[in-house]
């Protein structure tokens, strides 16, 4: 995860850092040598403990998916390999994710983002970022962390979701014009 370098243009050591698979404390230890003495760097980083909020798990591909949160920051969507018992992958998608779905077929991962008011839609085949939905009515009644969106799928590209309300609202929304059918209060 730390890669050094000599630069001989600059005469000095660069080090790159690959860190986006990193999931807890990690260190290391360069040695520099110029041919007369030796000197050693330590290297520390510490990544913030995961915030897993929710797993679901692929009925197609060896993969577990959680939400990782970043309250009022973007979220995540973590994948886990069960088999191997290693993390595979991890996107970004908006703001305090709090509930996802897989579309029938598999090939589509749809993630409510509650603070951004947004649904992202997650290429399943390819782990890669496919679109983002605006959600056209949704109300929050409190700040990030106070509200929690839900969503589920049905027929013919209708997408169900509850909004962040102190009194939530079921809204119906038809993914193919983007409209709200129908929204009722429970």
């Amino acid at each position: 995860w730390a890669i050094p370098s000599v630069n001989s243009t600059s005469d000095s050591i660069d080090i790159n850092f690959e860190t986006e698979n990193l999931f807890a404390s990690y260190t290391a230890t360069i040695s520099v040598n110029d041919g007369k003495t030796t000197t050693e760097l330590f290297i520390q980083a510490t990544v913030p403990a995961m915030d897993i909020y929710r797993l679901l798990d692929d009925p197609i591909r060896s993969r577990t998916y959680g939400i990782q949160q970043g309250g009022t920051y973007n979220g995540s969507i973590v994948a886990f390999d069960p088999i191997q018992e290693s993390f595979s992958s991890c996107l970004t998608v908006g703001r305090e994710p709090t509930d996802f779905v897989i579309s029938p077929d598999g090939s589509e991962l749809l993630v409510i983002n509650s603070v951004d008011e947004t649904i992202s839609v997650i290429d399943l085949e390819s782990f890669s970022y496919k679109e983002t939905i605006q959600l056209p009515t949704y109300v929050n009644w409190g700040g990030a962390g106070e509200t929690a969106a839900n969503i589920e799928l049905g027929p013919n590209g209708v997408i169900y979701y509850t909004d962040g309300a102190w009194a939530p609202k079921l809204h119906v929304l038809s993914r193919n014009t983007g409209t709200i059918l129908q929204s009722t209060t429970f």
